[in-house]
């Protein structure tokens, strides 16, 4: 019997429509009611009928959710930021792997190794020595050297998400207890390297140590190079000497740095010749402009030379603080090459943008050689000038003694339609005899050049090479040949190509190989004679082909 509808209508009276299966009212009285969300105790009205609400299925999925022993879920809320409730948290021992037992260079202490579980990286085990382990690929991981000179490695974390993080901050975490931070947390507590040596010595036994910003100012030399000029004057008023460095002058002349920082503060003499920090009044060539505009939160301001220089008030001008690759200057957010750019072009780099060098020289911020890019524009000059990270120059070696320098192996792989970057690599490291092959047939063989000058000069040189060759290997199917038969009649064509398409059974190679004289015919006449092969000029007159 079907059922009935039963809502209250216009005349009042009750609605005596039948109503379709699951549904609460009829179709002319369904729009009138508030679905409620599906579960017995929650009120909460939905969009869609018979649907749980927003609560309702937020709560579902923070559930313990574990198969219980009587075969149903478990719906016992997880604590401590766990996917399982604390009855049915797995305990999960250390795992164990084969490794060669390491000791410390520096002090000769045996390596230490801590899983990094409890820290969100499951998958890893960490090195006391500044090694990563991925437990889950059986392989060490090879870390990156970062902008600042620090070892850098990208993990996965236990929610499948990615993170960048320094092998001296993870050691910090693992060995030492230190909180992992984000972004946007404030930064009391870093490791520090007593020796300064970021890249080797990543060692929680003797040089890795917790340290707040004083303690690791003291372990700086407070005498590191920053680009601080000394003159040397003589009696005449004459620059003798023009020392880039405080460390420079103070060896030359054999004495402590302090010694010389005081006679260039008071102007005092050493032996018959006056140092002087270099001035503003010292680089009339250049223009300088404020940052007071473009950066009011630098006070007092700083102003900016077109030639890459800063100066502060009554201050020697200087290059900057050497940061891996590039200059910075303290107080200002952003490396030099982006404020000058931004202070001469009086507008903040838009977004999207970056300031390329056009010299890939990250420290030559001249504003001559600093444009705006897109990401992929900046890479492609650092490509250009063969300064990337992945440009291992790679020489492509062809049969007759030609070769085809590529800036980098997917570069060179791309030049040849049958081959792929991992065979190129392979090849140019000996580890295959060849990879690819020629249009004649023949197997390219390819090697890496580890001594190349990087510059831009140089790759313009290697561009032109590449075309001058490809010209050189294309118009050999463009050369004009004579077809001579065994009764020495003969056809001529006006190209190579143009003999293959008359003869599918004919090859480039083998007509290629008569001409330069290495066989006397190739192919065959129909009548089982073999054919001989003769170059032409441009007149259809034969030439004498050497190698």
């Amino acid at each position: 019997m079907s059922r009935r509808c039963g809502a209250l209508t216009k005349a009042s009276t009750l609605c005596t429509r039948s109503i379709k299966s699951g549904q609460p009212r009829c179709f002319q009285h369904i729009k009138s009611v508030k679905p409620v969300c599906s579960e017995t105790s929650c009120n909460n009205e939905v969009t869609i009928i018979n649907t749980q609400c927003n609560d309702c299925s937020s709560n579902l999925q923070k559930l313990c959710g574990v198969e219980t022993r009587r075969g149903n879920t478990c719906t016992n809320k997880p604590s401590n930021g766990n996917l399982t409730c604390s009855r049915h948290t797995i305990k999960v021992t250390e795992p164990f792997f084969d490794h060669k037992e390491d000791h410390c260079p520096l002090c000769g202490d045996l390596e230490e190794w801590k899983w990094a579980s409890d820290f969100g990286f499951p998958n890893y085990m960490i090195s006391s020595l500044g090694k990563v382990f991925n437990i889950t690929t059986k392989k060490y991981l090879n870390g990156s050297v970062t902008d600042q000179d620090y070892i850098g490695f990208r993990l996965t974390k236990h929610d499948e998400s990615h993170k960048n993080i320094r092998i001296h901050t993870l050691q910090g975490v693992v060995f030492f207890g230190l909180e992992l931070l984000g972004k946007d947390d404030k930064v009391v507590i870093t490791m520090d390297h007593i020796d300064s040596n970021k890249k080797e010595h990543n060692c929680t036994c003797c040089n890795l140590r917790p340290a707040d910003r004083s303690l690791q100012a003291k372990n700086r030399n407070p005498f590191t190079p920053k680009g601080k000029t000394v003159l040397k004057i003589s009696e005449d008023g004459e620059t003798v000497i023009r020392y880039l460095t405080i460390i420079s002058a103070a060896k030359d002349l054999e004495i402590d740095p302090r010694t010389l920082i005081k006679h260039c503060d008071e102007g005092t003499s050493i032996e018959e010749h006056t140092y002087r920090f270099e001035t503003k009044d010292d680089y009339d060539d250049q223009t300088w402009k404020s940052t007071s505009e473009l950066y009011p939160e630098c006070q007092p301001p700083i102003e900016i030379s077109d030639g890459g220089m800063f100066c502060r008030i009554n201050k020697t001008p200087m290059m900057g603080s050497n940061i891996g690759r590039y200059l910075s200057i303290s107080g200002i957010t952003g490396r030099v090459h982006k404020i000058v750019w931004t202070v001469f072009n009086n507008r903040l780099v838009p977004d999207g943008y970056e300031i390329s060098h056009l010299n890939s020289n990250g420290k030559d911020n001249r504003l001559v050689n600093l444009c705006l890019a897109t990401h992929s524009e900046n890479v492609k000059v650092t490509i250009d000038s063969g300064k990337h990270s992945k440009c291992i120059i790679t020489r492509k070696h062809f049969h007759d003694g030609n070769y085809i320098d590529f800036i980098s192996n997917a570069a060179a792989a791309r030049s040849s339609d049958d081959t792929s970057e991992s065979s190129v690599r392979r090849a140019a490291k000996g580890e295959i005899e060849s990879a690819g092959m020629c249009k004649c047939g023949k197997k390219l063989t390819w090697e890496q050049i580890m001594i190349l000058r990087s510059t831009v000069e140089t790759n313009t040189e290697m561009r032109e090479n590449q075309a001058k060759i490809k010209r050189k290997i294309t118009n050999r199917s463009w050369t004009p040949v004579r077809q001579v038969f065994h009764d020495d009649t003969h056809k001529d064509y006006k190209s190579i190509n143009e003999a293959l398409r008359s003869n599918s059974k004919l090859s480039q190679s083998g007509i290629s190989d008569v001409l330069r004289g290495k066989q006397k015919t190739s192919g065959m006449c129909k009548c089982g004679k073999r054919f001989k092969w003769i170059k032409l000029d441009r007149d259809g007159l034969p030439i004498c082909v050497s190698d």
